[in-house]
């Protein structure tokens, strides 16, 4: 409850801010996530010049998968302060409940790593006009657990969760702008830590590559 409370007043932040400043944009945004062990598949579905829109989307969504939001304020003409709130969902292990009598599957278990991202950076352009291509970094607060999910048929049932985690990490990245006037398009790759600071013994890096899509209102 606290921690759903807490992502009530970032949410409320975000709003509020964008309407003090009439300098500051408000955006969503939507894409792939990847494990940088597993970013390699993507990669290779993007650079398959036979590969279908189809396969590349289930390539991506297959490691993971990312939707946010994004607070961008300009500081001066080439530099820009941005937030973003996201959830990144990284499916993992797969388990089929097989009817033994007919051999149909019954049921779809997943193991999935869910991480929360807070972050605060700066966007440095090198070209702002029309098109604006920029690089980025920040840092973030992470909200880390894990879930199981089942599948039955059609219907997703979520069985259980993990405590969730704390963990401070940064995040660089490259990005391109299209000002199409009402609105501005956005794309990003972004490689992310997520648990710079804050890791226990033995805790593995949990870092990822993610690919965004998003429009700035």
């Amino acid at each position: 409850m606290k921690f759903k409370l807490f992502l009530l007043v970032v949410i409320y932040s975000f709003i509020s801010i964008n309407f003090t400043y009439a300098s500051s944009n408000l955006g969503i945004f939507a894409g792939f996530s990847s494990p940088n062990n597993e970013f390699n598949d993507l990669t290779t579905a993007i650079k398959d010049k036979n590969a279908e829109i189809g396969q590349i989307f289930n390539a991506g969504l297959k490691d993971g998968y990312h939707i946010g939001a994004i607070l961008r304020y300009d500081f001066t003409d080439n530099i820009l302060f941005r937030s973003t709130i996201s959830w990144h969902k990284f499916p993992q292990t797969n388990i089929d409940i097989i009817n033994p009598q007919n051999g149909d599957t019954l049921a779809l278990l997943t193991s999935t790593t869910n991480i929360i991202p807070i972050t605060a950076g700066v966007n440095f352009y090198l070209l702002k006009s029309f098109i604006g291509l920029y690089g980025f970094g920040e840092l973030s607060y992470n909200y880390i657990y894990s879930s199981i999910d089942a599948k039955y048929g059609d219907i997703p049932i979520s069985i259980d969760e993990s405590p969730t985690d704390s963990r401070v990490g940064f995040g660089l990245g490259i990005g391109a702008d299209l000002d199409l006037a009402l609105v501005t398009v956005n794309l990003e790759l972004k490689y992310e830590l997520a648990n710079l600071i804050g890791k226990i013994s033995n805790e593995e890096d949990k870092n990822y590559f993610a690919i965004s899509l998003g429009i700035i209102f």
